[in-house]
């Protein structure tokens, strides 16, 4: 009976270990997401300061064009703070469900949509044939960063799916355990 006891606890310290661990994941991922989003917003800003004449030429808008500099400067801003907003909503519930809050599943969904999106840029950077000459070192970098950004989000994802898996193994086991405890007195 003894040796029966000392192997449950041993299973459930072994699913107890592994919860901790996605939770881990979860907190320190949703923290990166949260940083890569505070990035993307500072270095859109200072790419906007230094190098402006490179966002007007991309959207073939007039160096004179007052109208075309204001409108391309708000439907940028409104697209960085939907950007920065949706990254924050993503990291906020993957470090609240990793501190054992329930957090559903919309944000891993929007979390599926940027890795997505994290692709398809990729794709797009790596894809140019100028990558090698002129401004290839952007790119490259450019590249590089999101595939960090991609790498966190499947890691994100993956935690979580694990996570709510051990959740519910451990609750089955804890649910067995008082069953059988109930059935022998």
């Amino acid at each position: 009976m003894e040796e029966i006891r000392q192997l449950e606890e041993r299973d459930n310290q072994k699913e107890s270990i592994q919860l901790r661990k996605y939770q881990e994941i979860l907190m320190i991922t949703g923290a990166g997401v949260l940083l890569f989003s505070v990035w993307s917003f500072i270095r859109f800003f200072i790419a906007y300061a230094f190098y402006p004449e490179d966002l007007m030429d991309y959207y073939q808008i007039d160096a004179s064009d007052i109208e075309g500099k204001r409108y391309l400067l708000i439907v940028t801003c409104t697209a960085l703070v939907i950007d920065l907003l949706f990254h924050w909503y993503i990291g906020r519930r993957a470090i609240a469900e990793g501190r054992g809050r329930k957090s559903g599943v919309l944000y891993l969904f929007m979390a599926a949509f940027l890795c997505l999106s994290s692709v398809l840029n990729i794709e797009a950077v790596l894809s140019d044939a100028d990558i090698f000459y002129a401004g290839g070192a952007d790119r490259i970098t450019t590249a590089i960063i999101e595939m960090t950004s991609l790498a966190i989000f499947l890691e994100m994802i993956h935690a979580a799916i694990r996570l709510k898996i051990s959740r519910k193994a451990l609750r089955r086991q804890m649910a067995c355990a008082e069953a059988d405890g109930q059935q022998s007195t």
